[in-house]
């Protein structure tokens, strides 16, 4: 799928000429993700929320200036740690262009924790996603099989826009 859009946008661009949107400008309300947090939400709204920067596990952090059709894109992602209904762990903050796109939360129990997120009318499953609305997606990743992840597809739509047109 994520070549058929590349070739879309390739063949879009080369054709008609176009700027690709840049990734993390909301297109619509917010959409529910990990706990309380909500995607499109930016690093100062949630600078109170968050432990002090010195103690953030930088998993990512790169920079790509805009260029000729493309914007800026710069990807951030750190853990701290963190707790919802009741369950110790550490979550995981993806933001693009510092606005909050993903979370993924790795409880120290993942079983009971997952219990839990059922309990609180969350239907994950173990294979395949769930949707919130407007925009959320639920999943257990393949690569982090004892976590939870929450992505705005929205949101990943305009990074895979992004990637296909200006990678």
């Amino acid at each position: 799928m994520r070549s058929i859009t590349r070739v879309a946008v390739m063949v879009c661009c080369a054709t008609v000429g176009c700027t690709i949107t840049e990734p993390g400008s909301p297109p619509g309300d917010p959409s529910p993700l990990f706990a309380d947090y909500k995607s499109y939400a930016t690093l100062d709204e949630l600078k109170g929320r968050l432990p002090d920067r010195s103690t953030w596990q930088i998993i990512t952090d790169s920079q790509t200036p805009p260029r000729a059709s493309c914007p800026r894109f710069h990807d951030l992602g750190f853990i701290v740690p963190a707790e919802h209904l009741g369950h110790k762990g550490k979550v995981e903050l993806r933001f693009i262009n510092e606005r909050l796109m993903a979370t993924i939360f790795t409880p120290q129990d993942f079983r009971s924790y997952l219990d839990a997120l059922r309990r609180s009318g969350v239907g994950v499953r173990d294979q395949g996603e769930v949707k919130i609305r407007p925009a959320t997606q639920i999943s257990i990743p393949l690569a982090y099989p004892t976590a939870v992840a929450w992505q705005d597809e929205r949101f990943g739509n305009q990074v895979n826009a992004y990637i296909a047109a200006c990678s």
